[in-house]
């Protein structure tokens, strides 16, 4: 793999750089310098830890944390995403999240005849018309496949 295609692990232990949740300062100082250091590459961060900013912080510290981060990244182009668990938070704490993210898409599992479906929703997207329906995808060969679901 082309080292500039290689991830860059934030983590509380053993990553490439240290993650500590009750650190915003330090977080966004972390990503701001991987991403500083693309050069002309277009970077993009993906987090599973919003869930648990929320849990450790108020909601308005974290979404001042997120609008100012966000602001530094666009200056270098890059693509934020972050999961939020379901059922963690409250509808008003969702919907002020949502609204500072380009793009707001819904995953769940679905049982269909005794098997799985894996579905998408497209809440939100900037530049894109509101989707009403969901869509089912596949993961093969490191590519995603997304067809729409006739229900």
């Amino acid at each position: 793999m082309e080292p500039w295609l290689q991830p860059t692990w934030l983590s509380g232990h053993g990553g490439q750089g240290k993650l500590d949740l009750n650190d915003l300062t330090g977080l966004s100082f972390n990503i701001k310098e991987v991403v500083g250091k693309a050069d002309d590459r277009r970077v993009r961060v993906i987090t599973d830890v919003l869930s648990s900013l929320l849990m450790l912080n108020p909601p308005e510290t974290v979404y001042r944390f997120l609008s100012q981060l966000f602001a530094e990244l666009k200056k270098y182009d890059s693509v934020f995403f972050a999961t939020v668990e379901e059922g963690m938070h409250k509808p008003e704490v969702l919907a002020a999240m949502s609204q500072i993210f380009d793009g707001v898409l819904e995953l769940k599992l679905y049982e269909e005849s005794f098997r799985i479906v894996p579905l998408l929703r497209v809440r939100k997207m900037r530049g894109v018309p509101p989707q009403l329906g969901y869509y089912s995808f596949t993961m093969s060969h490191g590519r995603m496949e997304v067809t729409s679901y006739a229900k």
